[in-house]
């Protein structure tokens, strides 16, 4: 895998991430105009009729995707590689101390509110397998996910790509 390869295939999994998730905004507004407890009668026929269509398992997926590359993006660009790895954390702990530092601060920026390096921690465990997690959830069941931290963690690896310490 290449920095280029890896930076291009990120940015396409966060742009179908985006129009995804665009998507089932559309479709919670229109369940919560029919019935903001149970899908209505007629909320089930659009569904079922494929009009309305959720898409949150892909959605997730191409975020926690893009995040891997992301991240593999910048141990590319400064360590000269990246490992064959899912897990989050595991590629956020291969970085420098300094560029931890600068996507923790970025990230609290991008979700409008400062984390602490605990609080950021506890947000990437949490997203940390969702790339594995979510392709096989029809097989294990239930998953947590916050697309708001995996957002602003996405923009902050961008930032720090394009301005930070990986230039």
């Amino acid at each position: 895998m290449t920095y280029e390869s890896a930076l291009a295939a990120a940015k396409e999994f966060f742009d179908a991430y985006m129009i995804l998730s665009a998507n089932n905004d559309r479709v919670r507004q229109e369940v919560a105009k029919s019935n903001p407890f149970a899908l209505s009668p007629a909320a089930k026929r659009r569904l079922r009729s494929g009009e309305l269509k959720r898409t949150m398992v892909p959605d997730i997926v191409c975020l926690a995707f893009s995040l891997e590359l992301s991240l593999k993006s910048l141990l590319i660009k400064l360590n000269g590689g990246a490992p064959r790895e899912h897990n989050l954390q595991a590629l956020f702990r291969l970085l420098a101390h300094d560029t931890q530092s600068a996507l923790i601060s970025k990230t609290g920026t991008e979700c409008g509110s400062a984390l602490t390096e605990a609080e950021f921690m506890a947000n990437l465990e949490n997203i940390g397998n969702a790339f594995v997690e979510w392709r096989y959830l029809h097989e294990k069941g239930p998953a947590s996910f916050m697309p708001a931290f995996g957002v602003g963690l996405a923009k902050a690896i961008a930032s720090e790509l394009e301005n930070g310490t990986a230039t």
